[in-house]
């Protein structure tokens, strides 16, 4: 294969060498990140998330997800401070996959809490409700999310974060309406 660069000011040996091994970098990722989103059309052509093949227990997992009640809520939470869980916890978040990273972000928010619980939840713990900004919840996500999308940003993953939990009322009230809407057409 044959490189062309073309020099506008003298260069030395290791600035071209970088210059190589950003570029070296950069495609190698983006050969990654194609192959991957080609494996996800090929398995899922409807745009499903990738969920692979788990070969972690559900006693690992130690819940149910997603998590109905706020007991189990606190329990969980305490659970992420052991580093054994908040292992087994990532590896399951990134198997949740997406075909985005904001898809994936989300798809883990849905997995593990349940609206009702998070409702409880929002990104500064305003309002006596808990904070995700710089928990160890929060860096679940993100590092599921990283290791799945190491093209991601911090900034992404934190804003696709408060806009989900802003959404949480209209998430409840489709919910709610979606049930009563079902009542009343099973009467009929």
């Amino acid at each position: 294969m044959l490189l062309f660069v073309f020099i506008e000011k003298p260069v030395t040996m290791d600035d071209l060498m970088t210059e190589i091994k950003n570029l070296d970098y950069k495609l190698t990722n983006g050969l990654k990140d194609i192959e991957y989103q080609i494996k996800l059309r090929k398995m899922y052509p409807d745009g499903k998330p990738l969920i692979e093949n788990i070969s972690i227990t559900s006693n690992e997992l130690k819940f149910d997800f997603p998590i109905n009640t706020s007991a189990d809520l606190f329990y969980f939470l305490d659970s992420l401070n052991d580093q054994d869980y908040r292992d087994v916890m990532l590896k399951r978040c990134k198997q949740l996959g997406g075909t985005t990273s904001a898809k994936m972000v989300r798809n883990i928010w849905k997995f593990l809490f349940s609206p009702d619980i998070q409702k409880l939840l929002n990104w500064s713990g305003q309002n006596d409700k808990i904070r995700i900004e710089n928990s160890r919840l929060f860096s679940l996500v993100e590092g599921a999310t990283l290791q799945t999308f190491p093209t991601a940003t911090l900034n992404t993953i934190s804003d696709i974060t408060k806009i989900y939990f802003q959404n949480v009322k209209t998430r409840l009230k489709k919910k709610n309406f979606e049930s009563t809407d079902d009542i009343e057409n099973s009467c009929y």
